[in-house]
């Protein structure tokens, strides 16, 4: 088979048997690879294109000999350049990269996403051999509709989780193995302060192209947080490498040339037969004890090298959990929640603390383990049930307003709920002292059903709050569905209201709104007097946030602590 783009060379001066052997070689081995691609491209350690064959008019709009002598990635997406070079580099280095996805410049624009794999050889000179594809074999991306991150491109929080499950069932479908990496940059809130902002999303852009080469299919790597990453790979991948190349592209980024590091943990996908139920319980929980801990890094010293562990690790944590639920053996912290205009606390919020053994994983966290481990109705009734009967020991002393979160599931449990308005009206004396503050972290599947007892709530005497406002889609559809006394801002959405114009005008609408509905707000994460000022301009009511106190077992503590400085009088 002869392809267009193996034409001989004048300038190499081949003739006789010999160089026709060595021409019915390649061509033999070009018209092999044609089996499987529909563009053959050759390129110099250089990343220069040396040979081309197959569809290059087609795909690229440009004749075969017009490529040859320029940068390949002089022909890529403008979003996938970096990509390109750093799937290079990782051929190099490994020798192969297989199922890569990539976006070539074509003759109406980007192209459709191209399959590409490819192999390095030492003994010719080290060039690279590429083929391309236009159907992708493999692995499937039917989760590009999963959100990203507006920076990096990179897969975001809950969509990597979704990402990742699917890669690894892929793979491990096709019988090939598969880890999923976590990476954290321990000094990059350092760095980022020596960085300008064009700087940074340089920097971003750069990591993202690595992370994303070094991946299955170029494309399966997320950014958890500002300083935390993941990618799912397969076991060829050489993670040590990867550290070093990310601290030397930090390093050259940084004006004092400091970088920020990088650590990482790798686990294994090792139970081909691992339930799917099984690998999504341990991957999840991996990563959100990685993204949600205070320190990063220790999380990742402590991750175990195999998913199997993870799994039995995940499951004797949750026993754990029951039984201490159970035997009520959890402790309760406290955080006020003031008025916004004058500093006078208008209730605290009761905030449950656990000790697991595993003081870098959040309260927040487990909560959300236990609700999808089916634990959350017991857990919020045992909650409910300490407040109780703190409540009445402290009665005769100090006559305290508690809010106490209740989880959306446990709010469609019919059984929850009677047992609730139970202990209710067997506690009149709670009425205008007990709060409940709804949480989302399950979206409520029935909302008219859910109205109905959060008015047998409010009928009671007990105000409503709903929790994470701004965090989610439903969000208008649970204000309009539910009648509630009060909503709580989501921290992260109020970070970024602040950080444009656009933002203060869209808090201040919803403010507005609630304002006609007669329903109060409160911002919460408020931590500076920035942020105070701001959510006090956009009309927000009340505030929590470590600026007017941390979570305390001691109650008390925040009638000690003097934030009169915050009010001054008028």
């Amino acid at each position: 088979m002869t392809t267009k783009g193996n034409k001989p060379n004048p300038k190499e001066g081949a003739s006789g048997p010999a160089a026709r052997s060595g021409r019915r070689d390649r061509e033999r081995f070009v018209a092999f690879a044609f089996c499987w691609a529909d563009l053959l491209i050759e390129v110099t350690p250089e990343g220069v294109v040396e040979f081309a064959g197959g569809a290059v008019e087609i795909l690229l709009g440009i004749p075969e000999t017009e490529l040859r002598g320029r940068p390949l990635s002089d022909y890529a997406a403008p979003d996938n350049r970096r990509l390109l070079e750093e799937l290079l580099k990782v051929a190099r280095h490994n020798g192969r990269i297989t199922n890569a996805r990539v976006r070539l410049m074509g003759r109406r624009g980007v192209t459709m996403p191209l399959s590409m794999a490819g192999h390095s050889l030492d003994g010719i000179g080290g060039n690279t051999f590429l083929a391309f594809r236009v159907r992708h074999p493999v692995v499937s991306h039917e989760q590009d509709g999963l959100p990203r991150e507006e920076v990096s491109g990179l897969f975001s929080g809950e969509g990597f989780s979704q990402m990742a499950l699917g890669r690894m069932k892929g793979m491990r479908a096709a019988n090939e193995d598969v880890s999923v990496t976590l990476l954290t940059l321990p000094d990059y809130a350092l760095l980022r302060r020596r960085l300008d902002r064009a700087a940074e999303e340089d920097l971003i852009h750069t990591l993202s192209a690595c992370l994303k080469a070094n991946s299955i299919s170029g494309d399966s790597a997320g950014r958890l947080a500002a300083d935390r990453y993941g990618l799912v790979h397969d076991r060829r991948t050489d993670v040590r490498r990867l550290d070093a190349q990310i601290e030397d592209v930090t390093r050259r980024a940084d004006p004092q040339g400091l970088g920020a590091g990088a650590r990482s943990a790798t686990i294994d996908v090792d139970h081909r037969n691992l339930p799917d139920e099984d690998l999504a319980k341990g991957l999840t929980s991996a990563i959100e004890d990685f993204r949600d801990a205070a320190n990063p890094a220790d999380v990742l010293d402590r991750m175990p090298p195999r998913m199997s562990e993870v799994v039995a690790r995940v499951e004797g944590t949750l026993s754990a959990f029951k039984q201490m639920v159970s035997a009520r053996a959890f402790d309760v912290a406290f955080q006020p929640i003031i008025n916004s205009h004058n500093g006078v606390i208008h209730h605290y919020e009761a905030l449950a603390r656990f000790d697991l053994g595993d003081g870098e994983i959040s309260p927040a966290h487990w909560i959300a383990r236990a609700e999808e481990a089916g634990l959350i109705t017991e857990f919020d009734m045992a909650m409910l049930e300490r407040m109780v009967s703190w409540l009445a020991r402290t009665w005769k002393t100090q006559r305290y307003h508690v809010a106490v979160n209740v989880s959306g599931h446990s709010l469609e449990s019919q059984e929850f709920v009677n047992e609730m308005l139970g202990l209710l009206r067997a506690n009149s004396w709670l009425r205008g002292h007990l709060m409940f503050e709804i949480t989302e972290t399950k979206e409520i599947s029935d909302l008219l059903v859910a109205n109905r007892y959060i008015q047998g709530m409010r009928t009671q005497g007990y105000m409503v709050c709903l929790d994470d406002f701004g965090a989610g889609a439903a969000d208008f559809q649970y204000l309009s569905s539910l009648e509630v006394d009060l909503v709580k801002f989501d921290g992260g959405a109020l970070r970024q209201a602040q950080k444009g114009g656009k933002g203060r005008a869209f808090l201040r609408a919803l403010t507005a709104l609630c304002t006609e509905l007669e329903v109060e707000c409160v911002a919460e994460m408020i931590d500076s007097k920035r942020g105070l000022d701001f959510i006090r301009d956009c009309g927000v009511h009340y505030a929590q946030g470590y600026l007017f106190g941390r979570p305390s077992l001691d109650i008390d503590s925040f009638a000690r602590t003097d934030i009169s400085y915050l009010f001054p009088r008028r």
